[in-house]
Order: C-alpha cells, then structure tokens, then sequence
C-alpha cells in the first residue's frame, strides 16, 4: 500500500503519511515519513521503517499533524486502550508519548500554526449520552480546543462551534494559516456542509 493521510513538514521538507507495509504490522495503519526531494525510495530490500517503536502493538496510527516548529508530529492511535486517543512523537521517530487517552474518541488533532500552546480536535468528550438523529443513533462529535502543556486534560476542554441542537456532528478542523479561524464540517443542517 502506497499511503494515505500524508502532511507535510512546516519548511516543506518531509512528508509524514500512513501506510500498512510488509511484516507482522501488515495489517495496521502505521506512520511512516519519506523527504519530499526524495519520496519513497523503498523496495523489499530496503522499507521505510515505521516511525513508532511500537508500531507492531494491536491498534492503527493515523491523522499525523506536524507541530508549528516541525519538531513533532501529533496524531490519533488506538495502540493504548483501543479507544483513540492522541500521542506525540519526535519527527525522527521513536518513542510515542501519550498526550490525550482519556477513553473519549479523540481525532483529527491540529496545532494552531501561529501558537503552537492551542490544538484543535475532534471529539465525543460528554457527548456520549447524546444520540446524534443524522448518524444511526452514534453519539455526536464536536470541535474541541484545548490548551498545552502537554498532556491534555480531558476535563476542561473548550467546544467551539456548537450548536443550539448539540446533538449533531462536527468534525475535522482546521486551522487558517494565520492562526485566527477554524474551518470544521458539521452535518447540523441534514448534510455535512463547512462551517
């Protein structure tokens, strides 16, 4: 599989994707990163390594995001408690940090480029015991903004966007390059439109 999900690096110079390549991990969504001059030079004899040391863990990582500085990338990953929750690895690679793992579905994690002290995410965080009428009874995501340092708090996140009607979805932000607005889908109008 070649990839998907990829990101580029703030200066443009790598790339961070997710792939399921070769091995005992064959099955399972895993970071791996290739420089943009170059792009994938991998053959049998020579894959791309994943970027996590634990990437043979059951569970998948995806939805890489590179902090403002290029130093880390953020992601989704269900390799702690099967729930998705966030971690944090060093662009090299290496050990992941656990950054949010509060047993919420938490995706879709996104530094604000010009403050790299505010994420944006998606998340089901005091929504489960809603039941979204637009999506077969799941419960509702909503866009949520948090404060570093890390790791995360679970409790005191701030949701942007909601609505009067909580119970619909919001999802998949994004931060404007300069910082200053979040673009998010929502179906609160009967289909997923941008908001």
């Amino acid at each position: 599989e070649g990839g998907y999900d990829p990101v580029f690096s703030p200066d443009g110079t790598t790339i961070v994707f997710v792939s399921r390549r070769g091995g005992a991990n064959n099955t399972s969504d895993t970071l791996y990163s290739m420089t943009t001059l170059n792009g994938d030079k991998s053959s049998i004899n020579t894959p791309l390594q994943p970027l996590t040391t634990d990437s043979t863990t059951p569970g998948a990582d995806i939805q890489p995001n590179f902090s403002p500085d290029g130093t880390q990338i953020i992601y989704t990953s269900s390799r702690v408690n099967g729930a998705n929750g966030l971690r944090t690895i060093p662009v090299a690679g290496g050990a992941a940090t656990n950054v949010l793992t509060d047993g919420n579905d938490n995706q879709w994690a996104c530094y604000n480029p010009q403050d790299a002290t505010k994420i944006v995410l998606q998340s089901n965080n005091g929504l489960t015991a809603l039941s979204d009428p637009n999506n077969a009874g799941a419960a509702p995501t909503g866009v949520f903004l948090y404060d570093t340092p890390l790791p995360l708090s679970g409790t005191n996140p701030h949701r942007i966007g909601a609505d009067t009607t909580p119970n619909f979805t919001d999802g998949d932000p994004s931060w404007s390059p300069d910082g200053t607005k979040i673009a998010f889908h929502s179906e609160r109008s009967g289909v997923y439109d941008l908001w």
